[in-house]
This record gives C-alpha cells, structure tokens and sequence, in this order.
C-alpha cells in the first residue's frame, strides 16, 4: 500500500493538532453569551472521582470531542464523569486532551496516547472493568482516511484494554462524511469481531435527540449541547455496562435433611427482648431461644424447623440478623438486614437444633423480637403448592382501610403471601392474620415514612376463607399470593443448613458484578429434584429505588417484586418461589444492583 512520506505525515499532524486546538477553543466557547469566560477553557482535563459505587470502576478516555464534557466549572458541569457518578459509577478517573489517539500511530508522545495513559492508570492500581471512549477525527486523519489502518489502530487499543473489559466507544460526526464512514466502518468491524467492544451510534442518536453540532460537525456548540450529549452517554453506557457478568461456578447445595409439612399455627409473639432486661444484644451478641420451653404444645420433640418473623427493634448502628440452629456454626448468611434507629423485620425458615432452640446472632445492637408463623413435622402438616405470583389487593387501586380482607383460593388451609406497604407520613406495621379475629400482637412489615418495604408471611386462612392485614398507621398494602398449603398434593420441605448460594459482590454463585436493570441472572440454587426454594432474598446498594425479584428462568418477573430497597440501601425479605429444572431461579431487579440469596431449604413432591 502507498505510504505518504514521513514528512508530510508529521506536517499533518502538525496542521490537524493546531486545527484542533482552535476548534477546541471555539467549540468550548458558548454560542449566545451563556457563559462568559476571561480566558479559552483547557484544552488537556483530567478528573478524578474517587468515591466507590455499586456499578463498579470506569475509566473514560477522549480527544477534544470529549472535552466539553469534561469541564466543571463556569456552568459547565456536571461533568460525564459526574453523570457516571450519579449513576452509581465510581471510582471513575476522566482524561481528554485535543488530539488524543490510541496510541499506535504516537508511541513517542505519551501526553496524546490513550494506550499509554490506561496502562501508566493500572500501573497506580486502578484498573477498571468499564472504559469508554470518545474519539474524533485524529486517528482516521492519521491514517489518512484508511479504514484498514483505522481498524489496526482500534484493535491496537482493544489489546491494550485486554478481552476481561468492556469498552464502550462512540461513534464520530464529522466534516468529511468519507472520514466519518471510514472510521466508523473500522469501529463497527472491530466491534464484531470483539465481543467485549460495544459501539453507540452517535450520529444517529444526534439526530433522534436534535442535540446542535457546531459548524465543523465534529464538535458541539455550547456548554447545553455539551450536557445534553453527556447525558445520553451516561444513560447509554449505564444500560449496556456494568451487568453481571459469568465468574466460577454455582455452589453446591447443602444436605437437606428428611422431607417435611407444614402446620401452621395462629400468630403469636414469642420473644420480645425489650420486655425482658439485659436481652438486648450487644454488636456480635448471640441469643438463645429454646422455642419448646417459650410455646410448649407448639413446639415439639416432632418439630424439627420454623418458619417466624424475626425483627430487630431499635438498632444502634446499621447490621443484619442471623438465625441458625445452636448446635451449628453461625453460618455467613443473613435473615434480616436493618439501617441504623430503624426497626426492620423479615420472614424466616429454620431449622432447630436436637433441643428445640434457635440461636439469633446480631452484628449491632439491637432489640430482638420473634413471632411464630408456623412448624415443621414429618407428617400431619399441609404441603406446599407454588403459584406465580398473583396480585391479590392494591389498595392505591382499591382504596385504603386499617383492615383490608383477601379471598384466599378453595380448600388453602394457608397462603404464602408477599406483603409491600408504600408508607405514608408515620412510621407504622403491618400484620397479617387469619380473618376473623381480632389482631394480633404481631407484626410482618415495618417501615419508616415514605419508605416502601416487602416481606413474606405464611398465613393461615379463616374459617371464612379470608386472610385479613392490618396497618397501624394509614399506608398503601400490596398483597401478592406465591403459594398455597393444603392436604392433598403439593410439594414437602426439605430444611437445610442456611447456606449462601449467591453473593455477585464476590463472585458466589458464579455470577460477579451488579445485575443491570433488568437483566436477568439464572442461579442454582437446590438440587436438580427440588421444585421450589425457600430463602432470603437481598437487595445491596441499588443505584435507584426499585426493586429485585426471584422467579423461575424464562418467566417474565410480571408486576410483582420479592423485595423493595431505597437506592444505595441493604434490603432483605424471604422468598418462597417456584424453580425452573435443574433446581434453577432467576433474579432481575428494575434498577441496576447488587444480588444476594441465601437458601434455607427446598421444596420436593
């Protein structure tokens, strides 16, 4: 292939980098006195945004393209790198500069080589999973229009970034529309043969969005312009990046024990430590409760596990609860999760140790508090049928009442229910209870003002056919039915020893990183025999509220959520739920966060 000579090469850079230090000044100089400056912005920006998020590290790269979305100050910002913050994105390091390139075609200019600047950034330990790139006409007037040369020069950097990141990498607008196509030919080239190399049609989306091009079509014309691309930068790379992503393999389920029913019992409290002095436990306190001493006629020497409501009252300080047969290990599991002065509570099944007693381990100070929902024995009991989530009541469609009634379905001795309160103005509870009588003193959700919150219940239906909740305080209730238990049919638990079966902030599970909105994350979670699981499932540190679901793969999560979290929260909430084969879930969330599910046991015919 014809070469230019050397001079002429290096003239043109020479001629394109002056060009582009005007256009930069230009550029970033707002159209219409928006913003006054005494001086042309920097034409070389680097930022530094140290704070971690959920979504992981980024590290964002480009030429004078990219500046205008660099800038923070003078009503500029906030800056791309911010709106990546914002989204939950952190620690995230930003580096424009006029006439940056990949590298290849500059090896001996390290202040305009974006390889270079990648590798001296993991050389000071960062070293993030996401890069996105932003680059104008440089590279493809360096390679004096080639695509072939282009394509080199990309690839060049896509080996440098290594095939464990994603690179994100946009599209170009410029001047010459045969540049603009040779250059974005080589993108797309190389995007199809990179799995790891996703591509954002800029010159599309510019025209879909009317966001304004400055007069030489490559860059923009004023701080607006600027904030509205970075926007749709931030929102795109956010919804394709970042997702969980295949690490190891799934965990081994425990041994389950001998398959059991159920019988479920009237609610009723049965350890409240507030009315008992010195019970309160201190951070890394462990609590007895010998449940055949506290509900004698209940609890048995033929009960063998339970399923309560455990809540922590009053906590000093932000932690979780553990609930596990004494005679084990505390295993690295969790049944509730509470913030700091906030009383929180969670349905959860567990096995007992060969004395009938339970140990509650607390990580913070707190208040303990444990209602009886229901017993396990080998026989006598009721069996479990899983249903897809239905939704029974919703009172911001029905209207709100302090005591609301749901029809249970013929011949259901109990229900498992999923229960979500849109909080009001007031604190307050929420309790279930077998319709008919008067309520009890017993509770399956708290929450704090304005907050939404789910939990999970077994609850026995009246002798009407009713299953009633209560509110303490004026509140929305939504109500979906996950399963039924009655005499004939159905599927027998089989407890197990809690075990955490994924934890994608560690690669537990087989699964590492946040799941993306939406994105759905297939788990094993029991033996390939089971039928249905019964567990804890947690929110961490989603980038919005919103909320996270488990459901059989290959079925659509619905209107129904297993647990709500209020943006950068920990929330818990157990889950009874039918499996796909191979003793499979999956989970998806409405916004991008952190999954975890501890299994307590299973479900067989």
């Amino acid at each position: 292939m014809h070469q230019r000579p050397r001079s002429h090469v290096r003239s043109a850079r020479a001629a394109l980098l002056t060009a582009l230090v005007c256009a930069a000044v230009v550029a970033t100089t707002p159209l219409g006195g928006s913003v006054a400056h005494a001086a042309p912005m920097p034409i070389f920006v680097e930022l530094v945004k140290p704070a971690p998020g959920p979504r992981g590290a980024v590290a964002i790269i480009g030429d004078s393209v990219m500046l205008g979305s660099a800038y923070e100050t003078d009503g500029w910002g906030p800056s791309v790198a911010q709106m990546m913050v914002d989204r939950g994105w952190g620690p995230v390091r930003l580096k424009a500069g006029v006439g940056f390139q990949t590298g290849r075609l500059i090896p001996g200019n390290p202040g305009a080589n974006m390889s270079r600047w990648l590798l001296d950034q993991r050389a000071a330990g960062f070293d993030p999973p996401v890069i996105m790139v932003s680059l104008g006409p440089n590279e493809i007037k360096a390679c004096g229009g080639s695509t072939t040369c282009a394509a080199t020069s990309i690839r060049s950097f896509m080996d440098v970034a290594g095939p464990d990141r994603q690179v994100w990498w946009s599209l170009i607008t410029m001047t010459d529309p045969g540049e603009q196509a040779a250059w974005n030919s080589a993108l797309l080239t190389v995007a199809g043969e990179r799995a790891n190399l996703l591509t954002w049609d800029w010159p599309a989306v510019q025209r879909a969005a009317g966001v304004p091009l400055a007069p030489d079509r490559i860059h923009l014309p004023d701080a607006r312009a600027y904030r509205a691309r970075s926007a749709l930068m931030a929102d795109d790379a956010s919804a394709r990046l970042g997702l969980a992503r295949r690490e190891g393999g799934p965990v081994a389920p425990p041994a389950g024990g001998a398959p059991l029913e159920y019988v479920p019992v009237p609610p009723r409290r049965v350890l409240d430590t507030r009315e008992v002095p010195g019970a309160r436990l201190a951070a890394g306190g462990t609590l007895r409760l010998d449940l055949r001493a506290l509900v004698p006629g209940v609890v048995d020497a033929g009960v063998t596990a339970v399923t309560v409501n455990l809540a922590a009252a009053d906590p000093a300080a932000p932690g979780f609860l553990t609930l596990h047969p004494c005679d084990a290990p505390r295993p690295l599991t969790a049944s509730v999760n509470f913030p700091a002065g906030q009383p929180r509570s969670a349905q959860a099944t567990a096995l007992l140790d060969a004395g009938g007693t339970l140990c509650a381990f607390s990580s913070a100070p707190a208040d303990v508090v444990v209602d009886l929902q229901g017993v396990f024995r080998s026989a006598g009991g009721h069996r479990l049928s899983p249903l897809p989530p239905t939704r029974l009541l919703d009172t911001r469609v029905a209207g709100r009442a302090l005591v609301s009634r749901v029809e249970a379905p013929p011949g259901a001795a109990a229900v498992a229910l999923t229960l979500t309160v849109v909080g009001d103005a007031a604190a307050g509870v929420l309790t279930a209870f077998p319709c008919g009588g008067a309520v009890p003193v017993v509770a399956n959700v708290n929450w704090a003002p304005r907050e939404i919150v789910s939990g999970a219940a077994f609850v026995p239906v009246g002798a009407d056919g009713g299953v009633c909740v209560a509110t303490n305080q004026p509140a929305d209730v939504v109500v979906d039915l996950t399963g039924t238990f009655g005499a004939e049919g159905g599927l027998r638990f089989v407890p197990a020893p809690p075990t955490r079966m994924l934890d994608t902030r560690t690669a537990t599970g087989g699964w590492r990183g946040p799941l993306g909105p939406l994105q759905p994350v297939d788990v094993a979670v029991a033996p390939v025999e089971a039928a249905a699981v019964t567990g804890t499932i947690v929110a961490v540190e989603p980038v919005a509220d919103g909320w996270l679901t488990g459901t059989p793969c290959g079925t659509p999560p619905g209107a129904t959520a297993s647990v709500n979290a209020p943006r950068g929260g920990i929330m818990a909430n157990s889950l009874t739920v039918g499996l796909s084969g191979a003793g499979r879930l999956c989970l998806v969330g409405f916004a991008a966060t952190h999954a975890v599910l501890d299994v307590a046991g299973w479900w067989v015919p």
